[in-house]
C-alpha cells in the first residue's frame, strides 16, 4: 500500500469532487491509516518514515474535526504510535481518545483501547515526574479494566501492579 500525500490533499480539498466521492476517499484514507499503523507498529521505531506519521496525524485531525466514527480508533492508535516514538504530540491524541470515550462518542466503546491510552498517559506523566497524574491515569485505567474485563483479566492485573509501583515510587513496567 502506497501513501500518496498529494493525492490525499487533492481528494480532501478539491471542490470539484462530489461529496460522495469525498466520503469514500476519506473512509479509504482512515482505513489505510489504521492498517499502516497496525502493520508498522510493533512498536513504531524512531526510523519510521515521517510521512507515515504526518499522514496519520492529518487523517486523525480531519476525522476529529468532522466527528467521524473512526476518530476514537485513530486517536488511540496514533497516540500510541507517537508515544512509541517518544513524540510529545502523543499526549493530545491520547487525551482526546479518553474524552471521546467519556462523552460516549459513537464507536468510542472499547474499554481496552481507552485503558491502554490511559496507561500510556500514566507512563508519560511518570516519566515527566508527575507522580500524581501518573497515579490518576493508571488508577482510571485499572477501574475501566476491572469493571469491563473483570478483576482477574491480565490487563487488570498488570495495571494494578503499575498503580502499586507508582505509589511505591518505582518506575512502572
Amino acid at each position: 500500500m502506497t501513501l500518496n500525500i498529494s493525492d490525499r490533499n487533492k481528494l480532501l480539498s478539491d471542490p470539484q469532487i462530489e461529496p460522495e466521492q469525498h466520503e469514500v476517499a476519506l473512509k479509504a484514507l482512515e482505513s489505510m491509516t489504521v492498517e499502516i499503523l497496525f502493520r508498522e507498529s510493533g512498536p513504531l521505531k524512531s526510523d519510521t518514515d515521517p510521512i507515515i506519521v504526518n499522514h496519520a496525524c492529518a487523517i486523525t485531525d480531519i476525522s476529529l474535526s468532522q466527528k467521524r466514527p473512526f476518530a476514537f480508533l485513530l486517536c488511540c492508535i496514533v497516540g500510541e504510535a507517537l508515544a512509541h516514538l517518544v513524540n510529545p504530540a502523543a499526549i493530545p491524541y491520547l487525551e482526546k481518545s479518553v474524552l471521546l470515550y467519556d462523552e460516549k462518542f459513537p464507536h468510542a466503546d472499547s474499554p481496552e483501547m481507552v485503558g491502554n491510552s490511559l496507561e500510556i498517559l500514566g507512563a508519560i506523566k511518570h516519566a515527566q515526574g508527575d507522580r500524581d497524574a501518573a497515579t490518576a491515569h493508571f488508577a482510571r485505567a485499572l477501574a475501566i479494566y476491572s469493571e469491563n474485563m473483570g478483576p482477574d483479566h491480565y490487563r487488570t492485573v498488570q495495571c494494578r501492579i503499575k498503580v502499586r509501583q507508582v505509589l511505591e515510587g518505582e518506575a512502572p513496567l
